[in-house]
């Protein structure tokens, strides 16, 4: 249907300009996206299926927006625990450094410790979470850097204590069957602080994470948001094929892969992929990679 409004026409317009400076455009840009939606907008279907590319366009950003709500929680779960999210303990700058009695170190939680100042001899280990440079004689000052800490071995476990308080901690592992514990230790006044427990016969070492984060509901459940989402996600897929199937085999007396909900949809959805790859591809070689003539038309 087609909406014809003064008020509307200064709402879009408006919204179009503050769109198109969020995102850099030129105002100008926005001012006639915005009098051209506020002159005639029509939804419908039917549109979008004369235009494979927009259609293509909207059904890739429903895809986009459904699979970061799967996918993220994939992610955050190396920095996660039993609904517990600390990847705001993440450094910022790439690292925390830390100094014991004969070793310093440089370390990050859910990442690998990368920022200025580690030691050659420590990149050359490889990627780590944590490095360890170890002074090896006293007299010379010469120190030996150890990985102790791979980003793949992290393990999460709960440390419960006599009043059953709860403690996360997770267990790092690298070189030379070293390894280094991070215990999220609770202090609500607390942005992070790091602070080196002990250092057990030079193989094992203990860190102790202050930090709101590791403050914690110990009746929590377990379940995190995005734990949720997806719960709330996969109930209503299901809901959606059930439901479909239901009334498609009532009312319409389809069966086998017919009593898909909007089938028809779904089967056109590769050839619409298909249609904007090859529109993306064709306006990347036109704008990076001119040719000196034109396609016929």
């Amino acid at each position: 249907s087609l909406i014809h409004s003064g008020g509307l026409r200064s709402k879009i317009s408006h919204k179009s300009l503050m769109i198109a400076e969020h995102f850099g455009f030129p105002s100008r840009f926005a001012m006639l996206a915005g009098s051209t939606a506020s002159a005639s907008l029509k939804v419908q279907w039917s549109d979008l299926q004369a235009k494979p590319v927009m259609k293509s366009s909207v059904l890739l950003l429903c895809f986009v927006m459904f699979g970061s709500l799967i996918v993220k929680p994939v992610f955050a779960q190396h920095c996660s625990h039993e609904g517990a999210d600390y990847s705001a303990l993440r450094a910022k700058d790439g690292c925390y450094k830390a100094h014991a009695e004969t070793a310093d170190f440089w370390m990050n939680i859910c990442d690998n410790a990368k920022c200025s100042g580690i030691p050659d001899s420590c990149t050359q280990k490889g990627p780590a979470v944590a490095y360890q440079n170890v002074l090896k004689n006293t007299s010379s000052g010469e120190y030996e850097c150890f990985a102790v800490g791979k980003l793949e071995t992290g393990e999460w476990n709960s440390l419960v204590d006599g009043h059953g308080s709860k403690t996360d901690s997770v267990v790092y592992k690298g070189d030379d069957q070293r390894e280094i514990m991070y215990l999220m230790v609770c202090d609500p006044g607390l942005e992070v602080h790091v602070e080196i427990i002990g250092v057990a016969e030079q193989r094992r070492t203990t860190i102790a994470w202050k930090s709101m984060y590791g403050c914690r509901d110990d009746d929590d459940d377990g379940l995190g948001i995005w734990s949720i989402i997806f719960i709330i996600l996969l109930v209503g897929l299901v809901l959606y094929c059930g439901i479909g199937a239901f009334y498609k085999r009532r009312n319409l007396g389809v069966s086998g892969v017919e009593l898909i909900p909007n089938i028809e949809v779904w089967r056109e959805v590769p050839g619409h992929f298909k249609s904007m790859a090859d529109w993306s591809v064709n306006k990347v070689r036109h704008t990076f990679f001119p040719s000196g003539y034109q396609p016929l038309r």
